[in-house]
Order: structure tokens, then sequence, then C-alpha cells
């Protein structure tokens, strides 16, 4: 027979914080309520007990506010998706892109900027430079960051995916120098700093 547990959770797990905020981010895109969302969240069974599961709901609610109100502006501009096809370099991209209001690409995330999102965030706004799917710049707002991509001319967003592409198909044959962890350490000390020693340390720390 198996043991009930001794003990009781007093704080969200990080994957059920970020669910949460989550949520409450796609609930304001939506033109939803996000009050009644916490509430349907705390309904669920999810928060801790008692009153640390109100200091919990509380804490992630505040976490949100600055992501929920920029959700609930952009919810006034029609979502709209669209398809693209683009041959670069002989390879055909093709596919669809979500997330665009008011012609521009805008993505939300709840979790804190990282080198994948950021990544996949640039290689669209790429194609949509590229199949002249976009007439604005193109914004990403993490939890502790937010990042303007300017508009690139389609033939220049060509090339940087072509670019691209050929990394894609150096890294299918051999490791590539940086990977996705210390790629993004290295980037972030060079724009931040300027200072290619201190970008190669972080790097280095980053990858061990």
């Amino acid at each position: 027979e198996e043991m009930a547990a001794d003990s009781e959770p007093f704080a969200l797990d990080a994957l059920a914080a970020w669910a949460l905020r989550d949520e409450l981010l796609a609930t304001a895109l939506e033109g939803g309520d996000t009050g009644a969302c916490a509430l349907r969240f705390a309904a669920a069974g999810t928060l801790p007990h008692g009153q640390a599961g109100q200091l919990a709901l509380d804490t992630q609610l505040a976490k949100s506010v600055a992501l929920v109100a920029t959700a609930e502006a952009w919810a006034a501009l029609e979502p709209v998706s669209a398809e693209f096809t683009l041959h670069v370099a002989g390879t055909r991209l093709h596919g669809t892109v979500a997330n665009l209001r008011g012609g521009a690409l805008r993505q939300l995330s709840a979790s804190k900027a990282n080198g994948a999102t950021r990544l996949q965030f640039w290689i669209t706004h790429l194609c949509c430079c590229a199949a002249r799917l976009v007439a604005a710049p193109s914004e990403l707002h993490h939890e502790d960051e937010r990042v303007e991509l300017p508009l690139v001319a389609p033939a220049a967003a060509t090339e940087c995916l072509a670019d691209l592409l050929a990394l894609y198909g150096e890294g299918l044959c051999r490791p590539l120098p940086l990977f996705p962890k210390s790629a993004w350490a290295c980037a972030r000390q060079l724009r931040q700093k300027h200072d290619a020693e201190g970008a190669m340390a972080k790097a280095r720390a980053a990858f061990e």
C-alpha cells in the first residue's frame, strides 16, 4: 500500500509556476479575464494549501504584471497566421507564422530570456522579412527582457537565412564550436560589454 506524503509543498515548483504565467498570458491575449484564470488555477488544486498557496499565487501574479499588460494591449490587434515559401541557397523553406498582429511579429514568453527562444524568434523574424510578411519591427517580450528586432531587407534576410542553413548543414556533419547555452552566454556578453575575452569566459563557464 502506498504511503501518504508526510510533508506538503509550500511553494510552486518551477514548471507549475511557468504554467500559471503562460496561462495568464494566453488568456490576456484572447481578451479574457485573467482574474478568473487565476481563480481557476487555484481551484484546480495545483497551489500549496492555505496561506502558502495564496502567497505563491500572488508572487506569480506580480511577476506577470508587465507581460499581462502587454498581452492585453496586443489583444486589441487582430491575430493573423500567414503561410510562406522561400527558396534559399537551393533549399525550399516553407511554413506558417502565427503571432502576427498589427503588421508585426509579436511574441510573449512566460520564461526568462534564453538562447534557444531568441534564436527561434530571430529565424522566424528573418523568414517574415524575406517573405514580406511584416511591415514593422518584431517584438519578443520575456519575463526579464524585451527585444525589438528591426526590419531587414528581403535580400539581406535571405542572405542571413542562407548562412544559417550552411551552419545547420555543417552541424549535421560535426559539432559546431559553440553550443546553445554557451553561445547565448557569449553573445550576451559581447552585446552588453563588448568584451571578447569576457565573452569567451562566460561561454566556457556555461559549457562547463
